[in-house]
């Protein structure tokens, strides 16, 4: 869940569970106006639409939400290795090169050389970097939030005891 530029709150995904089944991942996307506090679903083309995940990660980067990490839910304990952004001014989901880079130190020179499955720039090396710090960037962020939630419960909890 973040706040776009405009206020807006995005939702992406969820899941239900039921004890009887196992848990089925929700692809959806949902918007709520802070300024007239009404609920819509965009209607998104489904390219480049993330798989449904569950325990997933989102970030907001000026008019993109990214979204990445989680479990892949039809496969029940993969994890997802992709990267996933939407552009929401418009409500489509952008490509991404989720190409893997792998790098190998040479036994000779102990120089790291770079193997790149397909050719990429140093620019698509550098956004990368970008959006790897900005998720981890809203991790913390949703780690510090809850911490800090948790505390004002607990004394909540505390004062009606």
């Amino acid at each position: 869940m973040y706040a776009s530029q405009n206020g807006d709150i995005i939702i992406y995904g969820g899941s239900e569970y039921s004890l009887s089944e196992s848990t089925q991942a929700l692809p959806n996307l949902a918007v709520l106006n802070t300024n007239s506090w009404t609920w819509s679903i965009p209607d998104i083309h489904p390219t480049n639409t993330p798989q449904p995940l569950l325990y997933h990660s989102a970030a907001m980067y000026k008019n993109y939400m990214i979204v990445a990490f989680g479990v892949i839910a039809s496969t029940g304990n993969l994890f997802n290795k992709d990267v996933y952004v939407l552009d929401t001014q418009k409500y489509v989901w952008i490509a991404v090169n989720n190409t893997a880079t792998t790098t190998k130190v040479s036994s000779t020179s102990q120089k790291p050389q770079t193997n790149k499955a397909q050719g990429t720039s140093n620019s698509s090396s550098n956004n990368g970097l970008f959006i790897g710090i900005c998720v981890v960037s809203g991790i913390v962020l949703i780690g510090i939030t809850s911490f800090v939630i948790f505390l004002l419960s607990k004394k909540r909890h505390k004062r009606h005891n």
